[in-house]
């Protein structure tokens, strides 16, 4: 009786020092937190000077501010951009992500 309730001690604190997930508190930051006008990301084959980006997918995967240029780069080598208006693939009014 005495193994068993300190083998189930045992477990107990070892489930309490190695928790399955880590919390900081915060959400991730999204990835086009401009306010609501760049708010749009977008993997970009071209920005040309901030007016139009061309040949514009939705990433591939999730769209917070760690991995949203990294995520675009693996992805045929695109730029990550913060757009206004996507119209097939055409996007108005873009900017890197790197400046927000």
């Amino acid at each position: 009786m005495q193994f068993s309730l300190l083998t189930a001690a045992f477990f107990f604190v070892a489930a309490m020092a190695n928790p399955l997930e880590v919390r900081n508190g915060a959400p991730p930051a999204p990835a086009c937190a401009n306010g609501a006008l760049f708010s749009v990301a977008q993997c970009c084959t071209t920005i040309v000077l901030g007016v139009a980006a061309l040949d514009c997918v939705t990433p591939p995967t999730g769209t917070n501010a760690d991995n949203f240029v990294d995520n675009c780069i693996l992805d045929a080598g695109r730029e990550a951009g913060c757009c206004v208006l996507p119209i097939l693939g055409q996007d108005l009014l873009c900017e890197p992500a790197a400046l927000n």
